[in-house]
């Protein structure tokens, strides 16, 4: 595998022990959040097949309203 660096922002976001990252605020409907990675670089490249590749980015959301807090919100609907 060829090695990666992302430059998360840990200002807005923080990577949980469960390996999600989690906004830290409240989004409210129709807003749109800071974005999680701002650069990714990949270390030595040895074919023009490797130049290319794709980031995958899975989202899971939910209803905040009536929870302290994002871990007792998703804990309501397992």
């Amino acid at each position: 595998s060829i090695p990666a660096h992302t430059v998360f922002d840990t200002k807005d976001w923080t990577q949980a022990d469960d390996g999600y990252w989690y906004h830290n605020s409240i989004v409210e409907p129709g807003a749109v959040t800071s974005s999680l990675f701002t650069k990714v670089t990949i270390g030595d490249i040895e074919t023009e097949s490797q130049k290319t590749f794709n980031i995958i980015i899975y989202a899971e959301s939910v209803q905040a309203e009536g929870h302290h807090n994002i871990r007792d919100a998703f804990a309501g609907i397992r």
